[in-house]
C-alpha cells in the first residue's frame, strides 16, 4: 500500500476516541445543567412551567460544548464528528430514560431537549475549531 493510499484510509476514516470523549463531555456538561436547574426550580427562582424550556437550552449548550471539544483541530470531517456525537448524546439520554421506566419523548421537555440538542450539534458543526497547522521539519 503506498504511502498516498495510507493517508486517504486514514483521512475517511471517523476519529472514535475525539466522538466518545466530545459524547462523555456533552453527558457531563448536561448532567451539572441538571444539577443547577434543580437547584434554581427549588430556590424558586426558576419557574416549573420554563423547565422544558431551559432543559432544551442546556441540552443545546451540551452538545455544542461536546462536538466542540470532538471537533477542534479536524478540518472538513467536523459536521460529521459533531453529528455522531449528537446522536450519541440522544441515545445515551434515551437509554438513561428508558432504563428509568419513563417514556422520554412523550413528556413536554422531550421536544425541547431534541431540537435544542439538534442546534447544539449544528451550531459545533458550523462553528468548530480550525485545521492543525503542521510544522515543517
Amino acid at each position: 500500500m503506498s504511502k498516498r493510499a495510507k493517508q486517504t484510509a486514514k483521512a475517511e476514516s471517523i476519529p472514535y476516541r475525539q466522538c466518545i470523549t466530545g459524547c462523555a463531555a456533552a453527558l457531563v456538561v448536561y448532567l451539572a445543567l441538571q444539577l443547577l436547574l434543580a437547584a434554581l426550580v427549588d430556590r424558586e427562582t426558576l419557574a416549573l412551567e420554563r423547565m422544558s424550556a431551559a432543559l432544551g437550552l442546556s441540552a443545546g449548550a451540551s452538545v455544542f460544548l461536546g462536538g466542540l471539544l470532538a471537533g477542534r483541530g479536524e478540518g472538513r470531517g467536523r459536521a460529521i464528528i459533531a453529528g455522531v456525537v449528537l446522536a450519541g448524546f440522544l441515545l445515551a439520554i434515551l437509554a438513561i430514560s428508558l432504563a428509568g421506566g419513563a417514556r422520554p419523548w412523550a413528556a413536554s421537555a422531550g421536544g425541547g431537549v431534541l431540537l435544542g440538542s439538534l442546534a447544539g450539534g449544528v451550531a459545533a458543526s458550523l462553528l468548530g475549531g480550525g485545521r492543525k497547522k503542521h510544522k515543517r521539519k
